[in-house]
């Protein structure tokens, strides 16, 4: 069968029923099983489906196909490293949630605003993997977030704004406060985000002055840390859903499946069966094989995006599962290289 529309349509229902909780790797399935991200980053789970596994040997293993172009590595490995960066950060939040704080810093509820800035930022890089790697690659322009400083540096720039605020202060800006019966609160508070006047650090002497002048505009941090990451999985799952809407119409498209590693006979929804239908699928919607058109996205290339700055580190989550030697990830997670020819040095 040629390549185009018709080998896409003869695929797709296979690719349509790929779920990160089923059919993912032991990060994707940690993510989607403790923290529910394949629901709250469905659009994550979208763009994976549609634009990673193709390119993978699924359904026989997670690995990338040998003849996958470098392009769709690029794909796989920075939309795998935004995910990564949201599991350690719901991982950090649930730890401080359940009394774990951390020690005396609060280091889970510190490591859960890192993690979730990273993530953030690290969209970014897979923002560059569309417009410059891929467009390049197709010779076409693949333009992303056009209406950018109307619509999405606004909430772009208040989240990462506050989480700088919380975490490039060296302490962060956070008050114990006295009980009445002369006890002192387990839980810090922090100024809410919307008190926050441009992003400017307090003076210790500020903070003591404005909570008691006004201690409704402070808020625990368990309820900080939680809306803060909320806001940052709502953007960057509008985000993921943008790219999904703009690279979705190259699913039937030659010269991209060829980038998959794809040839006229081995597309998976040939050689193997279905999955069936069931609520899981019906809850992600309409498959975006029912609604794709032959034409692929024009126009300018993408605009100027935030500067990649700020990316912070912290230590790996003490309850995640690292893959084992011989488990590698699905072609953009951990890599078993073989022996050099002659032997290793």
């Amino acid at each position: 069968m040629a390549f185009g529309p018709g080998l896409w349509a003869s695929s797709a229902a296979y690719y349509d029923h790929l779920r990160f909780r089923n059919d993912g790797d032991w990060l994707e399935r940690e993510g989607a099983t403790r923290h529910g991200l394949d629901v709250s980053l469905s659009n994550c789970e979208r763009f994976w489906k549609y634009h990673v596994t193709p390119s993978t040997n699924r359904p026989l293993d997670q690995d990338m196909r040998a003849s996958a172009s470098d392009e769709t590595h690029f794909l796989a490995q920075r939309s795998y490293s935004v995910f990564y960066h949201l599991v350690e950060a719901s991982e950090y939040l649930s730890l401080a949630r359940r009394g774990e704080w951390g020690g005396p810093r609060y280091s889970n509820w510190h490591n859960s605003i890192v993690y979730g800035g990273n993530a953030l930022q690290l969209f970014r890089g897979l923002q560059e993997a569309v417009t410059d790697y891929l467009a390049s690659r197709l010779h076409r322009a693949i333009p992303l977030f056009l209406d950018w400083g109307a619509t999405w540096k606004p909430r772009y720039d208040a989240i990462s704004g506050y989480r700088n605020y919380l975490t490039h202060q060296g302490l962060p800006q956070t008050l114990l406060v006295t009980q009445p019966d002369g006890s002192v609160s387990k839980e810090p508070i922090a100024l809410k985000k919307e008190h926050v006047l441009n992003h400017t650090p307090l003076a210790w002497s500020q903070a003591v002055r404005n909570y008691r002048n006004d201690p409704t505009k402070w808020s625990g941090l368990l309820d900080v840390g939680t809306d803060l990451l909320d806001e940052t999985i709502d953007y960057l799952n509008d985000a993921y859903g943008h790219i999904c809407a703009t690279l979705n119409p190259l699913l039937v498209d030659a010269a991209y499946q060829q980038l998959w590693g794809w040839d006229a006979t081995h597309g998976p929804g040939i050689l193997f069966p279905v999955p069936p239908f069931g609520p899981a699928s019906m809850a992600a919607g309409p498959p975006p094989s029912a609604t794709l058109g032959s034409q692929g996205p024009q126009g300018a290339m993408g605009v100027v995006v935030p500067p990649l700055t700020g990316i912070l580190t912290a230590p790996a989550s003490p309850t995640s599962v690292s893959p084992g030697v011989g488990s590698p990830g699905p072609g953009s997670g951990v890599r078993i290289v073989g022996p050099l020819p002659g032997g290793n040095p």
